[in-house]
């Protein structure tokens, strides 16, 4: 099974093969854009991780760890001090799943409802309540 991701700057620590697959993974860009004023900052505040869902693959749920970093933002007058790096690439901010597994869950919405979509969603090895296609489709 090969799974391919195209997320630039990010780079792939491990790789797990389980009932689910999880991929361990960091940026690698040397600077962020403060979400605030748009300065470019290189000064790590600190470091945290965060977990994605993401669309199966071979039969199995992919689960992502992101190990994403803190900046200060330089510009002294920005509001925002400190700000966590995005990944506009694979999903919102504050997000839990990937903005594909969430594309996929509004389609599935859409065609068959909240309960039916979910029920869809089961059959292909997606987790999602008809409550969180509502919601998705909602936004």
């Amino acid at each position: 099974m090969i799974i391919f991701l195209d997320l630039p700057e990010t780079q792939v620590e491990g790789v797990d093969v389980a009932e689910e697959i999880t991929l361990t993974l960091r940026t690698t860009s040397p600077t962020a854009s403060c979400p605030s004023c748009g300065t470019e900052s290189s000064q790590i505040q600190s470091r945290y991780t965060r977990t994605l869902r993401d669309l199966p693959s071979g039969g199995r749920p992919i689960r992502l760890i992101m190990h994403v970093r803190r900046f200060f933002c330089k510009k002294r007058t920005c509001a925002q001090k400190v700000f966590v790096e995005r990944l506009p690439a694979l999903c919102h901010p504050h997000a839990q799943r990937t903005k594909q597994l969430q594309e996929a869950l509004c389609r599935l919405g859409l065609r068959g409802g909240g309960q039916a979509g979910a029920d869809a969603a089961s059959e292909l090895g997606i987790s999602g309540s008809r409550d969180t296609i509502l919601r998705l489709l909602r936004q």
